[in-house]
């Protein structure tokens, strides 16, 4: 019974945090949200779910890599669930154009992070 709560409370995290993300997509883009905007994209929750596991793996075994390889995983990917919940992009193809788009600023989104 305990493990049952505990995979109702990550799926239930996930899914607030989408909508937390998109809602605050729609205001960086100064776009009108409203209370339902928060729901619409949970159909994307698959797509989400599995680019959450590939980052999560990829940045354990990078921090298991003397913890530097971990750190850079995660500046080349960390913008893959905007691309989630902006484009619709898959949970593979969201890591990759995350990677495409923070290359060149790796040190500028580091620096925004320290």
């Amino acid at each position: 019974p305990q493990a049952g709560l505990q995979l109702i409370r990550v799926i239930l995290t996930i899914l607030v945090h989408m909508g937390i993300l998109t809602v605050a997509i729609k205001a960086a883009k100064q776009q009108v949200f409203t209370f339902s905007d928060f729901f619409s994209k949970f159909h994307l929750f698959p797509s989400y779910l599995l680019g959450k596991v590939l980052f999560l793996i990829g940045f354990i075994i990078g921090l298991f890599l003397l913890i530097i390889p971990g750190i850079v995983f995660a500046l080349k990917f960390n913008l893959w669930p905007f691309f989630v919940l902006d484009k619709d992009a898959a949970g593979l193809d969201s890591l990759k154009e995350s990677n495409k788009t923070v290359n060149g600023a790796k040190w500028d989104i580091m620096m925004f992070w320290i």
